[in-house]
């Protein structure tokens, strides 16, 4: 059902925001493959479906796996569609702002995820006192206390 799918991408998305404490490092494929995977698989149906938000919420993630408009085309053509969405929408992200049935929420997020979609990254390095360090030594541990492996558990 379309919205379960939906819930089960929003999910995703705010776990894969984490381990990048939510664009300040980095995100590794290496640390959770299937999530990469997720991402990859949904990002077209997540457009096609209309749901903006999610689909930004995707485009944005993948920045933070290193995609660019250079280097890649989900990237390079969800740009351009968000680009031609805000000229279509008067150059607004906010088009129902004097709606009295928007909510805050919608309000504020939908145009947040729009500007994260669209903007480039500068990560932060890992260093020991940063977030991405001390996120890195908790995969870790959890991997050690799985048994080995990478932050998924297998070896």
């Amino acid at each position: 059902d379309d919205d379960e799918a939906r819930h089960v991408g929003y999910l995703v998305t705010h776990i894969a925001y984490m381990p990048s404490g939510y664009d300040r490092h980095a995100q590794l494929i290496d640390d959770a493959p299937w999530l990469y995977e997720y991402i990859r698989r949904n990002y077209w149906s997540a457009l096609q479906n209309r749901d903006l938000d999610l689909f930004a919420e995707f485009l944005d993630l993948l920045r933070q796996y290193g995609c660019t408009e250079d280097n890649d085309l989900m990237v390079r053509d969800g740009s351009r569609y968000f680009l031609h969405y805000f000229k279509a929408l008067n150059f607004t992200w906010m088009p129902d702002r004097d709606d009295p049935e928007a909510t805050d929420y919608y309000q504020i997020h939908m145009p947040w995820t729009a500007i994260a979609a669209l903007r480039r990254r500068k990560v932060e390095p890992v260093v020991p006192g940063s977030y991405g360090y001390a996120f890195r030594k908790a995969l870790e541990r959890g991997a050690a206390a799985a048994g080995g492996g990478n932050a998924t558990g297998s070896a």
